[in-house]
């Protein structure tokens, strides 16, 4: 059995894969011509390497994050949609599906032929359905 640090590690690794393929363009969605998701991920990044002195940096990091937040708001999406739709896609390739990030995905096909995705969360939260057309 797996301990629960080893479990949160190997996810970690997991979803650091899916966001690098996704990001770097190798996974394709479409869903976010603008990669929010990404953009948000990279400044999270910027700010926890920014020292806390450079406050006028910090600040600017900020408010691009906030603006990203706003904007997908103001679209009706946010990143935890566009996560949901990488992830899927993600998991849709050879060998995933294995992947404790892609074993909570089930799946089914509607009568138009579409597929549609639900989710069984281990830890009992309620985690939104997406569907993709195929």
């Amino acid at each position: 059995m797996e301990t629960p640090t080893c479990a949160m590690t190997r996810r970690d690794r997991e979803q650091d894969e899916l966001r690098q393929a996704y990001c770097d363009g190798s996974l394709t969605i479409a869903f976010d011509k603008e990669k929010t998701w990404c953009k948000r991920k990279e400044l999270e990044g910027a700010l926890r390497a920014t020292p806390s002195t450079a406050r006028d940096k910090r600040v600017k990091i900020g408010q691009e994050l906030s603006a990203i937040e706003s904007k997908s708001k103001k679209a009706g999406r946010g990143s935890e949609s566009e996560f949901t739709a990488a992830r899927l896609a993600f998991c849709e390739q050879p060998g995933k599906s294995a992947y404790a990030i892609c074993k909570a995905i089930g799946r089914f096909t509607d009568q138009d032929g579409d597929m549609t995705y639900s989710y069984d969360d281990p830890e009992g939260e309620e985690v939104p359905s997406a569907s993709v057309s195929g």
